[in-house]
């Protein structure tokens, strides 16, 4: 039995549920370019590592107000 290795790339789908946000809101903000993101054809996935250092930065903003 193999160990399955986390995905690099998250559909927005998982980027929603990462996010505990809604689909809406998750592809308001892709379209916004505020989520760091990449289309492979007409499908748009977004980058683990891109995600998370968003989040991190993110985050910092909020303990700085």
């Amino acid at each position: 039995m193999t160990k399955a290795l986390p995905a690099d790339l998250y559909t927005v789908r998982q980027t929603a549920q990462v996010l505990q946000l809604g689909r809406d809101t998750t592809y308001a903000l892709l379209r916004a370019g505020i989520i760091p993101s990449i289309r492979i054809g007409n499908q748009i996935r977004v980058p683990r590592l891109g995600l998370h250092r968003w989040i991190d930065e993110s985050r910092g903003d909020y303990l700085t107000t």
